[in-house]
């Protein structure tokens, strides 16, 4: 998944430049034979990881006996946000009726509800704004979109945004940053 999240912010940031249409097909293609190549490996590692990414997947659709049983943990989730949806349970107070839900909007809404939700929304566009006007005054600050997209997209799908120093890195960064 990081993986086309980075090929797809690559595409973006290179379809701005004069003669992009061709770097654009360039990538494209190169990123086509590289899938190839995974999906047609001997390797293991990389075989045993497109297994479990593909895992829940079978001829009738999802098979949710193949998952590491997150659609369950995702169901009691949202049955916990609903029954204290403004506020949640506060930054720790989930833990005591559900482990980590692997997913940073579950997550924020158990720990602080609709509230904590709209201002953690509210930030990352803040800091999406400051990000793009540092990057228009100094291009190198593209490589700190590249290294905050891969917390945001793990974050997503695993871990907790409590322990994700390079989260907690970028968003220091973005507010010490005149």
């Amino acid at each position: 998944m990081l993986f086309v999240v980075y090929i797809l912010f690559f595409i973006f940031n290179k379809s701005k430049t004069k003669g992009s249409r061709w770097r654009i097909f360039l990538v494209l293609i190169l990123t086509a034979i590289v899938l190839a190549l995974l999906f047609t490996s001997q390797n293991t590692v990389i075989m045993k990881g497109i297994n479990r990414a593909l895992g829940f997947l079978d001829e009738q659709g999802i098979n949710w006996k193949n998952t590491s049983g997150r659609g369950e943990l995702y169901l009691r989730a949202i049955e916990l946000i609903q029954e204290r949806p403004w506020l949640g349970y506060g930054i720790f107070g989930y833990l005591e009726r559900i482990d980590n839900p692997h997913n940073i909007v579950l997550e924020l809404l158990l720990a602080g509800g609709i509230v904590l939700l709209a201002v953690s929304i509210i930030l990352c566009i803040l800091a999406l704004r400051k990000h793009i006007r540092m990057i228009k005054i100094d291009p190198s600050f593209k490589l700190l979109a590249i290294l905050v997209l891969y917390p945001v997209t793990h974050l997503m799908f695993s871990g907790t945004y409590l322990s994700s120093p390079m989260l907690w890195f970028y968003i220091g960064f973005m507010a010490a940053y005149k």
